[in-house]
């Protein structure tokens, strides 16, 4: 998870793995990968950075995420350009990681009662 914030001067705080681009319009839009777009007011560098910061924790404590999967550098584009997005591969790994979780919390949650 990343801290980002929004125009607005809310604090938000976004899963990394979710990202799909990020975009200098000149605005910095973060889209994610299932079509919602945020607006934040950090930079596509700050952005990015904070991204291979996630990635390079979550390679040294596996509880954060799948670490060799979340280590993969994320290449940065040109100045006001689009940061490379993860493969198809990788997003639907996160999709099939995320799905694993919640069917596990809901399990979870079942037994609680």
């Amino acid at each position: 998870m990343i801290a980002l914030t929004r125009l607005n001067g809310l604090p938000i705080v976004v899963n990394a793995e979710l990202i799909e681009a990020v975009e200098a319009t000149p605005d910095t839009v973060v889209s994610l990968i299932h079509g919602k777009k945020l607006v934040v007011l950090e930079s596509l560098d700050e952005v990015v950075e904070r991204i291979i910061h996630y990635r390079q924790r979550a390679a040294l404590d596996p509880r954060l995420g799948e670490a060799k999967l979340s280590a993969m550098p994320l290449s940065t584009a040109p100045e006001g350009g689009t940061a490379a997005a993860p493969s198809a591969s990788r997003r639907e790994a996160s999709r099939r990681e995320a799905s694993r979780r919640e069917a596990s919390r809901r399990e979870a949650s079942c037994h609680e009662d």
